[in-house]
């Protein structure tokens, strides 16, 4: 986050002694109301400012049922914005790349406390397209929900967003990763995003089937990069 952020007045949040998220100040005192989920703590590496689950709860299971209580209370008696876009969809808390998993939390609820959200995007590209020679468009982007690994992700949202068949997807192949954070007025917003790509026939079309994607727009890396500049000139 840049100078004038609110991380340092964050309180971090931990899990078996684990950093794994920014609490924002404007959401401490509601989750302090529940003590028997949410308690203050010091650490003797990650200092005073510290939340934490309750001792009594030493499992996932018992972590993830006890915060979901918590967020379904917020979401009816809180003002967070963050909360009212509910999806009914859990992402994962997780350490050591991913291989193990500490909390599933609603999506939604996922910035209040400030935990990294995982995503995957698909960047589809001609080779050989008369006039559109590797020309790309992302065509598929989404969070990675609990319960897929990532692969899995990226094909379903290619599927369901691009209307990619099966048979096209054996070139799908992860490139990358990007992270990076943010904070809004959802709260503090950590990212990392798996970036694959995909090589298409000459005569496929991209066609949404679940009506999350308005259009498909074919597009080289300069023109790119230009649409990318005039969006961001658009949010100051």
């Amino acid at each position: 986050m840049t100078p004038g952020s609110s991380r340092d007045k964050c309180y971090k949040f931990l899990l078996d002694g684990y950093f794994v998220g920014f609490i924002h100040p404007m959401f401490l005192d509601w989750l302090l109301k529940y003590a028997n989920v949410f308690v203050k703590i010091s650490h003797p590496q990650h200092g005073d400012h510290c939340i934490t689950v309750h001792q009594a709860m030493i499992n996932v299971n018992d972590r993830s049922n006890a915060v979901a209580e918590v967020m379904q209370d917020l979401r009816t008696t809180s003002p967070f914005k963050a909360l009212k876009g509910w999806r009914n969809e859990d992402y994962g808390v997780y350490v050591h790349n991913r291989e193990k998993v500490l909390l599933k939390i609603e999506r939604s609820a996922s910035s209040l406390l400030g935990i990294t959200r995982y995503g995957v995007h698909v960047n589809g590209f001609f080779s050989n397209r008369y006039n559109y020679s590797r020309k790309s468009d992302r065509i598929a982007a989404g969070g990675l929900t609990y319960g897929l690994d990532v692969m899995e992700c990226a094909r379903k949202e290619c599927q369901e967003e691009a209307s990619v068949p099966e048979h096209m997807l054996g070139k799908l192949t992860l490139v990358n990763q990007i992270s990076y954070i943010f904070e809004d007025e959802r709260g503090v917003c950590p990212q990392i995003e798996y970036c694959f790509d995909l090589e298409l026939p000459p005569d496929f079309i991209p066609v949404s089937s679940d009506g999350e994607v308005d259009s498909f727009r074919l597009a080289s890396i300069s023109e790119v990069m230009c649409i990318c500049v005039v969006l961001s000139l658009k949010k100051v």
